[in-house]
């Protein structure tokens, strides 16, 4: 008699992907004459602006997340992994 088992292992990776960006910040220098220029007051202030995605970053990202979930997954099967560089 012959038994044939079969083996399924299954790795589920779930990301939390409900981190956000980091506003940028810009520096924003006004100045104001007065006087027919004698007089003038600067003021300076920071403001955060919404930073902006563009697909290139989107990408990158996307390839930042599969890597650590990859070298997750290796670690956990005791694999030696080394993390590539990313472009």
């Amino acid at each position: 008699m012959k038994i044939v088992s079969k083996r399924l292992s299954l790795f589920i990776i779930d990301v939390d992907v409900s981190w956000q960006m980091v506003f940028d910040l810009l520096l924003v220098c006004k100045t104001k004459s007065e006087n027919g220029g004698l007089g003038q007051e600067m003021k300076e202030t920071i403001e955060k602006v919404p930073h902006v995605l563009i697909i290139d970053e989107a990408f990158q990202l996307q390839q930042f997340f599969m890597l650590v979930a990859t070298g997750n997954v290796a670690k956990t099967l005791d694999v030696n992994f080394t993390y590539p560089t990313l472009n």
